[in-house]
């Protein structure tokens, strides 16, 4: 099931807009989708709607690196020194397969729309 999007301009500085561009490009993506990982990271889960592949990531993402600072902050007995430097290395194992999990995410959602894009020129629109 598509999402239905609506079109709405904001006028941003022209710093901010050139800043989002070039994240966008960085990251294979597009400003929009950028703005949405945004907004969700603002607002959180919003009724009817759904995450993309790239806002979901960002969000596990978030609740990583929130768990492992939260982690760091409760270590203060000898005994937990030795599990938490075992817990550091596994969630370093997990963030290396988070990393490459993204990466192929991207590859695939890519590789999605340049065959979208190869399959509108072939089909052009007609009114």
């Amino acid at each position: 099931m598509a999402i239905e999007r609506e079109s709405i301009n904001f006028k941003l500085p022209k710093s901010l807009t050139a800043a989002l561009r070039k994240a966008a490009r960085e990251r294979k993506t597009t400003a929009t989708e950028l703005v949405i990982q945004g907004l969700y990271h603002i607002l959180g889960d919003v009724p009817g709607v759904e995450a993309s592949i790239e806002v979901r990531l960002y969000q596990l993402e978030e609740e990583f690196f929130s768990f492992k600072e939260s982690i760091g902050s409760s270590a203060n007995h000898p005994q937990d020194e030795t599990r938490l430097s075992n817990l550091e290395g596994k969630l370093e194992a997990l963030s290396t397969q988070l990393a490459r999990f993204e990466g192929a995410l991207m590859q695939l959602q890519s590789s999605v729309n340049t065959s979208r894009s190869r399959k509108s020129s072939y089909y052009p629109q007609q009114d």
